[in-house]
């Protein structure tokens, strides 16, 4: 049987009627994921793009070597809006997020790490003459709410020409990090190709694609995406033997959906953010290759306890 919080979430997460999202639930165990695959079958649901809503509070910064070839984004997370307006707790996700540029770890926690050595997981790496635990730690103390470092990506150019560039919207509750190459130096120094990675930034914060480019899509994706729409086509009563182009010609839909080549420029389908590179090369005379990206929402995927606002204020005044 599910719960009610779990119905909320499936409404929130796909526009579905509440009766459906409770029969959604009891066909597929309870499991939100598969439920809302189920809905989308039966055409009770949108795309289910937004993939969690941003629920905590909390930011996403990012920090931009001065030359440009690479940087690093981070997610912390914190318990009232309150804090991420003070001084010390943007101060301590500056020095945070400009630490993991400077010592590059691969991992956030020892639980994603496995094995790893300390010096690549953050939380165990030095800083400030301690490890990164102990100084969120010490953080917590300081400012009075429970801190958490959550998620990161650090970019590098290594030998190449080209830009690591950085865009973080709304305060911090969307951050995108993405890497441009170029076979040339005059290029890559081109106001041209910056506006190009400018541009690029804002269009994957506004659309939130998955993937740079159709080869990147991961066959379990690809499968996932299928079998939902074979389902559907077949539901809508159309012929099997039609069924299998008809699928086809929705997964071509579909990548442009997910894969931020394919997808047009904000939304304009005239647009295709290929053709915007593509004309930017020859402008230039130069390749481009747009390498890959993360986007980060703040508080996605975590549920946000429900709270009387008056009563945060009377807690930040220390009145309770």
């Amino acid at each position: 049987m599910p719960t009610a919080q779990q119905v909320k979430e499936l409404r929130e997460r796909t526009g579905s009627g509440v009766m459906d999202c409770k029969k959604a639930l009891t066909e597929c165990g309870d499991d939100i994921e598969k439920a809302i695959d189920w809905l989308r079958a039966k055409g009770l649901a949108s795309a289910a793009k937004k993939a969690g809503r941003a629920a905590s509070e909390g930011v996403v910064y990012a920090h931009v070597a001065a030359d440009g070839r690479g940087g690093a984004l981070l997610e912390v997370n914190c318990e009232t809006d309150f804090v991420t307006k003070t001084e010390k707790f943007q101060q301590l996700v500056k020095g945070l997020v400009a630490h993991i540029w400077t010592a590059a770890p691969s991992f956030v926690t020892r639980a994603e790490a496995g094995d790893a050595p300390a010096d690549k997981v953050f939380y165990e790496q030095t800083m400030n003459g301690t490890t990164v635990d102990a100084y969120l730690k010490e953080s917590v103390a300081v400012i009075g709410e429970n801190i958490q470092a959550r998620r990161m990506a650090r970019f590098e150019l290594g030998a190449a020409f080209g830009l690591v560039h950085a865009y973080i919207h709304g305060g911090g509750s969307h951050g995108v990090l993405l890497e441009v190459t170029t076979d040339s130096a005059a290029a890559a120094a081109d106001d041209r190709f910056k506006t190009l990675a400018n541009e690029l930034c804002l269009h994957i914060a506004a659309m939130g694609p998955e993937f740079v480019r159709r080869e990147e899509v991961t066959q379990a994706s690809y499968d996932k995406e299928r079998a939902v729409q074979l389902e559907k086509t077949i539901a809508e009563g159309k012929p099997e033997a039609m069924a299998a182009k008809i699928v086809d010609g929705r997964m071509n839909k579909w990548y442009e959906e997910v894969c931020l080549l394919d997808q047009g420029f904000l939304g304009d389908d005239k647009n295709k953010n290929r053709s915007r590179v593509a004309a930017v090369e020859k402008e230039l005379g130069a390749k481009i290759e747009v390498v890959r990206f993360s986007r980060l929402v703040m508080g996605e995927g975590i549920e946000k306890k429900e709270s009387d606002f008056a009563a945060e204020v009377a807690a930040q005044a220390g009145l309770k």
